[in-house]
């Protein structure tokens, strides 16, 4: 697991073909738990090591205290809902 910014995807590239599983999480994980995690989908593990690095750098689903939390697109800031996030590829 690591925590904060998330990790350059050619780190988690790296990390993964020497057998790493990373999750990435964001949030106060040092008080209360992570705020917001990369949650892993089953369709993904077909996906090249590449493009899943680039999965794994991001977070989106919420911890339950945060119910209010919104995903936005880095390029506008846009509102991106949790059933569109998790299909991106």
């Amino acid at each position: 697991m690591t925590a904060a910014a998330p990790p350059n995807a050619s780190i988690l590239q790296s990390m993964q073909e020497q057998g790493f599983e990373v999750t990435h999480v964001y949030g106060l994980t040092e008080t209360y738990g992570p705020a917001v995690i990369c949650s892993w989908h089953e369709a993904w593990d077909d996906l090249s090591i590449e493009e899943q690095a680039k999965l794994r750098s991001r977070q989106g689903v919420n911890y339950h205290v945060l119910e209010d939390l919104q995903v936005n697109r880095s390029e506008d800031l846009c509102w991106v809902s949790l059933l569109i996030f998790t299909s991106i590829r």
